[in-house]
Parts: structure tokens; C-alpha cells; sequence
């Protein structure tokens, strides 16, 4: 039987016919990628007609069954005759039925041309404009939200369904377009979070010293937005599918040795335990088995996707220690508390905490609302051991050090909150663990969230501080 939630998930993605001259195949192939990466589903005869197949009836039957077709111009394009001039004229005969105001056809100028006088009815949209592709996308998903439900049972198609839905996940940003409009939303209210990312202030911080004897100090930390919830195996899923394992420029050098020494021969390409039912059975649940280098590259990759509109001086990456404790402890008046929610002592409603790791598995995010720091991020005590960026034997006086890279069995990566399998103790802020950065086991329970953070002072590449 379905999950209520996998049904309210389902999505089926937008159709895109992109019609150009071969000239210019370059860059609408850049451009195919670029669309398949956001969750879309283009099609380009050089992508897409297999061998053998007829191009005369695949490319016709192509633009009938699209959703929307982009019109890519370029002085090539409109001066040249040939069969692209016929896919514009079949798209033109196909927007005829679609409903009045419907987005179908989009001229995109590739580079500064005249539109065709028949295209002109539509308002069109210039690429190589630094917001081009911005605007793109904004009409993409606006069309994504008018898109029929179904097509009649027993109509094959060459294309894949259309959208149902424009947001893949309605509690955390899936595709790199849902995490563009995320960062853009973001507020700078402390505890007014309109969507994903939750504000911290800026200022000195209280760190460490939970304990009597512990050493305590002040860290000055900039203002930084964390995530609300842990990553899942659904955002996760998305860094793998778009290449993740395979790009080493989002790898630390450690990470990437670690990455290819695997003992298939072929380099890992998933986590330990991917496979396993328990953790990976809903796309809400928290990602676990996830090793330090895995959750750095998946910091790092989404921080490429985000660059452009990231405040200057900004990246998105594991937190330190410092913001760690800084955006779960402290509440609205700057006082700082044993627990996300305040003093008051765990229970199953506000955290994840206390299961039997033989046989249970992490709840999904977004079900302890009431354990929620003041900032707004949730299941920060309990749920997964959060990995973090600092050194552990640093702490508390270099826990607002960024350390770009640690050795393999190095054990001084410091991770926090408590797990869905740690005991009432274990969950309140003054525990800390520390795992190597290559071993993902553990207890199943080690995952990680990320933040908008500056780029920080970093130690040495590879030191073991």
C-alpha cells in the first residue's frame, strides 16, 4: 500500500521540446543538461532519436506530445532554412489548441537576433542575459503548474508524463531550482523563517562549557542561515543522480582518495547501506551512513549550483561546531539552553530519540515541530548525529575554524545532537561525538545539515589538527 506522503510526492515532470539550429548545438545541449538537472524532462533530436528510428515521425510526434517548446534563436536560426523552420511552424499549429493564456511556446534568443514576425505574438526571453536563465525557469514553472494532470490511458508517448505538481517535496527544496527559490526567500527576522532557511543573528557566542571544569569561550560569528531540517534521502538522491560521486572537483583530495579506493574496482558511488530498507524507505527520512567527505561534497555541489546568488563572501557548507551550538541553543533573548526547545526534559514529541537501532529506523523530518530551536531548525537533538566542519580536539576555542579536509582514520571530526538511537542523555547539547571522516556506519544514525555561512578561515588542507 502506498505512503499518503509517497502519493503527495509523486511528480511527473514538465515536457520541453527544444527546437534550434544545428549550429547552435553546443549550447542548447548545455542547455538539455541544465534542464534535466532541475527535474525536467527537455528533448533534443541528438539526445533523444535512437537509431533506426524515423526523425521524420519522432520529431512531429515530439513537439505534439511536449508541454511547452522553447523556440532557441541565433542569427543562424532565422536566416536558415530548413527543417527547424518547420518544427516552429508545428508548434505554431499546436499552440492553436492549447487553452487561451497557456505558456506553450517561448522564443529564447540564444544571442541578440531579430525575432521572427511569427513568434512574435509571445514575449520572449534572452539567454545569454545574465538573468536569462532565471527568467527561464520562472516561466517553466509557472507553465509546470498548468500542466494537464494525465493523458488519456493507452496513449503510448515518447516523452515522459507531465507535471503534476512544480515542487517536488513540500518541506525541503529537491531540485536545484527549489533551492534557488529557497535562498532567495530567506529572512534576516530571527525566528521568522518564511521557508527553508533559518536565520542566526550575528554576535558573540557562548561555546562549550555545558559541564563544570569545561573550558568555554566566545566565539564572534557572523550572521549564517541553517537549514531547518537534515538533508533526506530524497535531496541526497538528487546529488547522486546528477553526478555527484563522479565530480571530483566537489571532492576534498582525502575524500576523493577514500571515494576510489573502494573495493568494487569502480569507486563507491552511493552510501554504505543505500540499499538497505530501514534507511532508505521514505524520501523524507534523514540520509544516514553518511561518511564527513560524502556530506562535504554534497555541500560543495550544491554551493556550485547556488554561487550566483549566494551573498558575496558566502558558500553553503557544513556548519562549525560554533554555529552548530549557536543556532540550536540560544533562544530569542540570547540565552542558551540545554535543549533546541529550552530546559524542559525529551519526550516523543519534540525529538526522535530512544529506538533500538537493530530494528527501527529515523522518523522523517518535519514531525517534531514542537522540539524546534528558536531559530526555527528542527530535530537538532535526536533524529541523526550531525557532522560538522570544525576540529573536535579544537574545541571550544577553534570550534568557528572551518577545517577543509581530514585524513583518513583521522578521529577528530566532531559530530552533534544526539540520534533516533541515543538515550534521553545523550540528545541535550553538551554531548559531542567524534568519528573518522571515512567510515560510515557507526550505528546508521550519522547524517548532516548544511548552512549559508561565510567563508570562514580554514587550517591547513589535510591537517589533523
Amino acid at each position: 500500500m502506498q505512503h499518503p506522503m509517497e502519493e503527495l510526492c509523486q511528480v511527473m515532470s514538465l515536457r520541453i521540446f527544444l527546437c534550434y539550429a544545428h549550429e547552435d548545438r553546443q549550447v542548447v545541449g548545455e542547455l538539455y543538461q541544465r534542464l534535466k538537472t532541475e527535474g525536467f524532462y527537455p528533448w533534443m533530436d541528438q539526445e533523444d532519436l535512437l537509431p533506426g528510428q524515423a526523425w521524420e515521425l519522432e520529431i512531429p510526434k515530439a513537439v505534439r506530445e511536449a508541454d511547452i517548446v522553447l523556440a532557441c534563436l541565433s542569427p543562424r536560426f532565422v536566416t536558415k532554412a530548413g527543417y527547424g523552420q518547420r518544427e516552429i511552424k508545428l508548434a505554431l499549429d499546436t499552440a492553436d489548441f492549447q487553452l487561451e493564456g497557456t505558456i506553450f511556446v517561448i522564443p529564447l534568443r540564444l544571442e541578440a537576433c531579430d525575432v521572427p514576425d511569427r513568434l512574435r505574438r509571445w514575449y520572449w526571453c534572452d539567454y545569454f542575459e545574465a538573468s536569462g536563465y532565471d527568467r527561464l525557469l520562472r516561466a517553466l514553472h509557472y507553465r509546470a503548474g498548468d500542466a494537464p494532470i494525465a493523458r488519456e490511458q493507452g496513449v503510448s508517448s515518447s516523452l515522459p508524463p507531465p507535471v503534476v505538481r512544480a515542487r517536488c517535496n513540500h518541506l525541503f527544496p529537491v531540485t536545484v531550482a527549489e533551492w534557488r527559490d529557497e535562498l532567495r526567500q530567506r529572512s534576516e527576522v530571527f525566528g521568522e523563517s518564511p521557508g527553508y532557511w533559518c536565520y542566526v543573528r550575528p554576535g558573540h557566542y557562548l561555546i562549550g562549557g555545558w559541564k563544570r571544569g569545561d573550558a568555554l569561550e566566545t566565539i564572534t560569528l557572523s550572521a549564517f542561515w541553517i537549514a531547518k531540517h537534515p538533508i533526506t534521502v530524497q535531496q541526497y538522491r538528487q546529488f547522486m543522480q546528477t553526478g555527484g560521486y563522479a565530480n571530483q572537483k566537489l571532492w576534498t583530495p582525502n575524500g576523493w582518495k577514500w571515494k576510489e579506493a573502494y573495493a568494487s574496482g569502480k569507486g563507491r558511488t552511493q552510501p554504505y547501506f543505500w540499499e538497505h530498507e530501514r534507511f532508505n524507505y521514505h524520501d523524507n527520512q534523514p540520509v544516514v551512513i553518511i561518511t564527513w567527505y560524502e556530506a562535504v561534497a554534497f555541500a560543495a555541489w550544491l554551493s556550485t549550483r547556488q554561487a550566483d546568488i549566494l551573498p558575496p563572501g558566502y558558500a553553503i557548507r557544513l556548519p562549525t561546531e560554533a554555529e552548530w551550538e549557536a543556532a540550536a541553543a540560544y533562544d530569542v533573548a540570547g540565552k542558551r539552553h540545554r535543549y533546541p526547545w529550552g530546559e524542559a526534559e525529551p519526550d516523543a514529541s519534540r525529538a526522535d530519540f530512544g529506538k533500538d537501532w537493530y530494528t527501527d529506523q529515523p522518523a522523517p523530518v518535519g514531525g517534531y515541530a514542537a522540539g524546534a530551536a528558536a531559530c526555527g531548525a528542527q530535530e537538532m537533538a535526536g533524529s541523526v548525529w550531525e557532522a560538522t566542519s570544525s576540529s573536535y580536539r579544537a574545541y571550544p576555542a577553534g570550534s568557528g575554524v572551518v577545517v577543509r579536509d581530514f585524513p583518513m582514520g583521522s578521529t577528530n571530526v566532531p559530530w552533534r545532537g544526539g540520534s533516533w538511537g541515543s538515550k534521553r542523555t545523550n540528545i541535550q547539547h553538551a554531548i559531542r561525538s567524534r568519528r573518522v571522516p571515512d567510515y560510515g556506519y557507526g550505528y546508521g544514525n550519522g547524517g548532516f545539515r548544511v548552512v549559508v555561512s561565510p567563508c570562514l578561515h580554514t587550517n591547513d588542507l589535510g591537517s589533523d589538527i
